[in-house]
């Protein structure tokens, strides 16, 4: 099982220099949903190939498990399939749950063990292009709130919003001194992020209803 327990002793770690990944588990776990699936099956392959367990959704789901990389979808972590047209994928406590769970938090980690809610430790999502196509089925709902969700909890989890950055991401990865050490690898990951987006002036520049990142 992947359930977090309070009385792991790797949980002990976290005071020796880094959150540990999964709260004391072996194996962390990313979460991709991605619009733009540019280099998502590598990314997820590589990932794979360095002990990530891969969650997903719909399309992004298909792609990575076509291609012959395990992974779980998300309709069999949270019970429930895609609901109302695909307006209701990922809004769900196991997945919402596992983003923003606090590691140090004992009632956090009641609360999941209680209710059966698994860690997430990377989220990998980009967002529809309602900019370049204004209707309201591209009005993304679950990218921004998993993205949000992220960035809340940015302390304990990592969130990938641009497809350049999958290199940086995965040499961030293999350079963490122990695979399981989350803390610096997530600030590294965040800074590969960040390079990677388009500036606040490139964003300016941008023809009129060009895609965002």
């Amino acid at each position: 099982s992947r359930t977090c327990r309070l009385d792991d002793p790797a949980r002990q770690r976290h005071a020796e220099g880094g959150v540990l990944v999964g709260y004391g588990r072996d194996v962390p776990t990313a979460l991709l949903s991605v619009y733009d699936k540019s280099g998502i099956v590598e990314f997820a392959r590589s990932l794979n190939e360095l002990g990530w367990d891969l969650v997903s959704s719909g399309g992004t789901a298909r792609a990575i498990g076509d291609a012959g990389v395990p992974v779980t979808d998300v309709a069999e972590l949270t019970g429930l399939p895609a609901i109302l047209g695909h307006r209701v994928v990922t809004l769900h406590p196991k997945i919402h749950g596992g983003i923003l769970a606090d590691p140090t938090d004992a009632e956090h980690i009641a609360d999941m063990e209680h209710h059966g809610i698994e860690p997430i430790d990377l989220v990998v999502v980009n967002l529809y292009p309602f900019s370049s196509d204004p209707s309201i089925e591209l009005i993304d709902i679950g990218g921004p709130a998993m993205v949000r969700a992220a960035a809340k909890n940015h302390a304990h989890v990592g969130v990938v919003t641009d497809p350049s950055a999958y290199p940086a991401i995965l040499d961030a990865l293999r350079a963490a001194a122990d695979a399981r050490v989350w803390s610096d690898t997530r600030r590294r990951l965040d800074r590969a992020d960040r390079r990677c987006r388009p500036g606040r002036r490139e964003r300016r520049q941008r023809p009129r209803g060009a895609a965002g990142a």
